[in-house]
Order: structure tokens, then sequence, then C-alpha cells
């Protein structure tokens, strides 16, 4: 299981983003669904969604936060973003919790073989779901289909990835999807490939033409248009 949290905590990530920890405390969740967070310190009548970040498995829940706009600069500030120079200056300020929302992205798991595809904040939801997997894996779930974790590709300077904070990295930037989809198709033959987007309807049209394309006999690309 994860390490104990000792209570609710802020972790600041490059890029200026950042995670809020809290304790369960009988909160229940799924992969794939999100909360609305509330500040009272910064407003007492906004409401934010944020997707889950954290795995159900976890002991804490927590959601990561881009600080890209007044109400996101101002929650930065009250967990201590304005004093820097303070070592032990992070620290979460009392929020309220709406949720969680959303439907349980559980298909993911009733595939062997599975593509997931975030786009921008899109990669988000994919957070909960790789480290579920993980835990999945090391505590032997039998019923969970899903073989292979691996092509995790992030540029990042970090040990770990900054959002699901495994060794393996993610890559950011457009992939070459035919090359994605044929290296996946050689390498999984006899096999149905769930393929899950989060991100614009633009990038599921083209993913969906290539899962079409590339599905032949042995192997098929399965388009969920599910939107975690």
């Amino acid at each position: 299981m994860s390490d104990s949290v000792p209570g609710p905590q802020v972790v600041m990530h490059p890029s200026k983003t950042l995670e809020l920890q809290m304790k369960k405390k009988g909160f229940s969740m799924e992969v794939g669904q999100y909360v609305f967070i509330q500040c009272p310190s910064v407003s007492r009548l906004e409401w934010h969604p944020f997707t889950l970040t954290s795995a159900p498995e976890e002991d804490y829940f927590s959601a990561h936060i881009r600080i890209v706009g007044d109400w996101t600069q101002a929650l930065y500030e009250a967990c201590g973003g304005d004093k820097p120079e303070q070592q032990d200056a992070w620290k979460l300020p009392k929020v309220a919790i709406d949720g969680p929302f959303g439907t349980a992205s559980e298909d993911v798991f009733r595939y062997e073989v599975v593509m997931l595809v975030g786009a921008g904040i899109g990669v988000t939801p994919f957070a909960s779901i790789l480290k579920s997997v993980w835990y999945k894996h090391i505590q032997n779930n039998q019923d969970v289909f899903t073989k292979k974790a691996a092509h995790f590709r992030v540029h990042h300077e970090a040990e770990n990835d900054p959002i699901t904070g495994l060794k393996q990295k993610t890559l950011y930037g457009k992939p070459n999807w035919d090359n994605e989809f044929a290296n996946i198709a050689s390498k999984h033959p006899r096999s149905k490939v769930g393929v899950f987007l989060c991100g614009p309807p633009q990038l599921g049209k083209s993913l969906e033409k290539q899962c079409l394309s590339h599905s032949e006999a042995d192997v098929k690309f399965i388009f969920n248009k599910e939107n975690f």
C-alpha cells in the first residue's frame, strides 16, 4: 500500500502545479472520477472541478491543480506559494470537497492491452488509472485482465513522473499515430486493445480512424468514446 499520509498536505510540482493530498475519512472513489473543490479563504462562492489523480487503493485522495488563473493563483498563495523562502510554508488551507462524480472507468481493466491518450491537462485522469494498475499488479488482483504497463513517457528532469509518481516517464508531444498503432499491433497479436481518450473531439476522430485502419483479423483496436 502507499506510504501513510499524516494529514492534508500540499506537494509542489514543476510547471507550477500543486498536488493536494487529503485523507479519505470515509471518502470512496474509483478511477476516472472528479470532485469540486472550494477554498473558503479564497472564495466562498466558487467551486472548481478537478480530476482525482490518486488510485482507489491509496489511503488518501489527491488532485493536481495547474496555476493558470485568478482562483488557482489565490489558492497557490493560500498554500504558501507567496512565501517561497520558508521551507515549511506549504500547507493546505481549509477546503470543501463535493463528490466524487463521473462514471467509474472500470472498462480499462477489461482489456489485456490498453492504450491511454491524454492531451494537455487530459493526462491527469490517467495518473489514477496507471497507479491503480500498479497496485492491482502487486496485489495479484485476479479480476484485472490488463497485463501490459509499459511505454509511459514524459520528458521531465525529475526522477519520477510529476503527475503519476512512477519512475517510468511519459512523453509530451504529438506522437506518430501510425507508428504507435503499428507497434502495438505487432507486439500484441491476437489481442483486443482498448483505446481511451481524454482530450478534444478532433483527436477522438483521428484515433477512431486509426482504430479502424489498424484493426485486422488477429488484432482489434476498440475506441472507447467515454471521456474521463
